[in-house]
C-alpha cells in the first residue's frame, strides 16, 4: 500500500479506512503530478462474505 488506479477521470488511492472519502493534491513532495488524488479504502474479499476459487474467481 498504496495502491493506485485511474478510473473514469479519477486518481484513486487505497489507503486506510479512516482516510477514505478525502483527498489531496500530488504535489513535489510526493510524485509532483500535480493530480488530484482520492482516496478510498480496500476491503478484502474475506471481510466481505466472499473466498477465493481455484480458477481466480471470487465465490459465495
Amino acid at each position: 500500500m498504496p495502491a493506485f488506479r485511474y478510473q473514469q477521470g479519477y486518481v484513486v488511492e487505497y489507503s486506510e479506512a479512516d482516510m477514505a472519502g478525502t483527498s489531496y493534491l500530488d504535489g513535489d513532495d510526493n510524485y509532483g503530478s500535480q493530480l488530484e488524488i482520492y482516496r478510498r479504502s480496500w476491503q478484502e474479499p474475506e471481510d466481505v462474505g466472499l473466498s477465493d476459487s481455484l480458477y481466480g474467481q471470487l465465490e459465495n
